[in-house]
């Protein structure tokens, strides 16, 4: 029986979902491009989505927006507070609350949810590694306990990421949305075309650049790169982390024109850089199942990356050169490879492509979600 105050939902109809980040939607995060992508493929079956999260840049979408103002201080706290508040005023237009990681914001409007008799669901995407201050700390012990306590179905987006959360919940993989598979084929296309013979060798990292990401790892690879005289360049697409040290920035300038900084760009901007680029590297030391991974395939670049939470669940060494973390002298060797066979790299990329055309679209992602919004309506 469904519990008291739910809806049951046949399947013709439609679901309004309100999708819940800690993370701006218009922010540079993966969490921000699955949203994205995932609200767009459930309005194309129909459905309808509505996002409630913290102020941030202006984004490009249909998604009904509610942004939530943050003071200086006490930030996480006003973010839980507000966000609970504005779903108590959305809540006749809601039928299925979807928040996003362990978070006191979370948490929050779980409980919210709940008192409104509202199903929530909960896609948990990483579990961070134990750091930062104490009580900050405990603040996110606890939020995940009481998410995980009061949502009515817990998603993961990888086996890694379930396992580190205790097993309870099913796993659903991120996917990529129609128009980035569409953008890949094209771009990369007419990148080609334009290519001159003369043109160096493009890798391309896409992420906080930051030593959870193994960024200064891959800034020693190219330093070694460089020092031995190979042609190649490295482009930087994302922001620089909150405490970027001097050593990261040093090591940058150190590369001289094999180094360009793109800082945090528009979405179109990333798909460009990506079209024109041969390689991805993304030698991260802690991940769930980073998008920028999977768009980076669509793209058909060539992968190197570390084995490190979902990233085996999305390629093998079929489609990726796999090196372990923190270790710069892995990385230059295998963008050495990529120098030395141009074409295995592309070769590496072309299947890469068939593994996210096969495994991880957003239309199949999408269809699973919806099959778990129909399930707790039905109780």
């Amino acid at each position: 029986m469904p519990r008291e105050g739910f809806i049951r939902a046949p399947a013709s109809v439609r679901v309004r979902v309100c999708l819940v980040s800690p993370y701006a939607l218009g922010a540079v995060s993966g969490i921000s491009t699955f949203l994205l992508d995932l609200a767009a493929e459930l309005r194309l079956r129909g459905h309808s989505a509505s996002f409630i999260g913290p102020r941030g840049p202006a984004v490009r979408t249909d998604v009904e927006v509610t942004e939530v103002p943050l003071p200086p201080r006490g930030r996480t706290l006003a973010l839980a507070r507000g966000s609970a508040s504005a779903l108590r005023r959305l809540a006749r237009d809601v039928d299925v609350v979807h928040v996003q990681q362990a978070h006191p914001q979370t948490w929050a409007i779980a409980r919210a949810a709940r008192g409104l008799r509202i199903p929530v669901v909960a896609t948990l995407h990483v579990r961070p590694a134990a750091g930062g201050r104490l009580l900050r700390r405990v603040a996110d012990r606890a939020a995940e306990r009481g998410l995980l306590a009061k949502a009515d179905a817990v998603v993961h987006v990888s086996e890694h990421t379930r396992k580190a959360f205790g097993g309870r919940g099913v796993v659903i993989h991120n996917g990529i949305g129609r128009h980035v598979l569409e953008a890949a084929r094209s771009g990369r296309g007419a990148s080609r075309e334009g290519r001159g013979a003369g043109d160096r060798f493009r890798f391309v990292f896409a992420g906080r650049r930051s030593h959870d990401k193994g960024y200064p790892d891959l800034l020693a690879a190219a330093g070694r790169l460089r020092k031995r005289g190979r042609r190649f360049v490295l482009e930087a697409v994302g922001p620089a982390s909150p405490g970027t040290g001097t050593d990261i920035r040093k090591a940058e300038r150190a590369l001289g024109d094999a180094f360009r900084d793109h800082g945090a760009v528009e979405r179109e901007d990333w798909f460009r850089i990506a079209a024109g680029a041969e390689a991805f590297v993304l030698p991260s030391h802690l991940e769930g199942l980073p998008m920028a991974l999977l768009e980076a395939m669509a793209f058909s670049l060539g992968i190197i990356a570390t084995p490190v939470g979902g990233v085996p669940e999305a390629v093998g060494p079929a489609e990726a050169l796999l090196v372990p973390p923190r270790d710069p002298g892995a990385i230059d060797h295998a963008m050495a490879s990529f120098l030395d066979d141009p074409e295995g790299c592309r070769a590496l990329g072309r299947a890469a492509r068939l593994r996210v055309e096969h495994g991880f679209t957003m239309e199949r992602c999408a269809r699973r979600y919806e099959e778990i919004y129909r399930g707790v309506l039905e109780g």
